[in-house]
């Protein structure tokens, strides 16, 4: 009896612990989110200020340039402003690249949630067919037009899509989309 006891006792206690984990495991993740949604907002923000120095710096070498033209400027001046210039270029490439690497970060942490199929996309009653969303999961790997993973949610077959990258553009989304659309209605048949 004591040793039920114990164990009850040692069980409660792992799951208490193991619900603390699951809670410090979801606090860091939102944590982790949204350092990295401000990391893009900084990056971008760095970015853009670098576009517009470059481009300032542009016409600066161009006023200076046909000041020159018209001897009320020196050549030391001049090579100053293109100096000037080629630092603002630098700062425009380097800012660019940790934008990019904000976007990718954020890209890998966002996706679609779970999707499932009906087995008659336009019937009254919403019922999900399982061996309807298996096979679509199925094919579209096997199509490669995207990406797409097999899960569960709720106790059913769900697909996961990934369309979130810096690189994905609005012409991928629909051409995964069209793919999907195309493959799930086959699968109906």
């Amino acid at each position: 009896m004591r040793a039920q006891q114990a164990d009850a006792v040692r069980d409660e206690l792992q799951v208490r612990q193991a619900q603390v984990r699951r809670q410090q495991l979801q606090d860091l993740v939102r944590l982790e989110v949204a350092d990295a949604e401000e990391s893009l907002q900084q990056a971008r923000a760095a970015y853009e200020a670098a576009v517009e120095a470059r481009r300032l710096q542009e016409q600066s070498v161009n006023v200076e340039q046909q000041t020159f033209a018209v001897g009320l400027s020196t050549n030391l001046i001049v090579i100053q402003y293109q100096n000037y210039l080629a630092q603002a270029r630098s700062t425009e490439v380097a800012s660019k690249g940790a934008y990019i690497k904000a976007m990718k970060l954020i890209g890998a942490m966002s996706s679609v949630g779970p999707v499932r199929f009906r087995s008659q996309p336009d019937s009254g009653a919403i019922r999900q067919s399982p061996a309807v969303t298996r096979a679509v999961i199925a094919k579209v790997k096997s199509d490669g037009a995207c990406w797409c993973g097999g899960s569960e949610w709720r106790g059913q077959p769900a697909m996961r899509i990934s369309v979130c990258s810096w690189a994905t553009t609005e012409e991928d989304v629909q051409m995964s989309l069209a793919a999907i659309r195309r493959i799930a209605e086959e699968c109906r048949r």
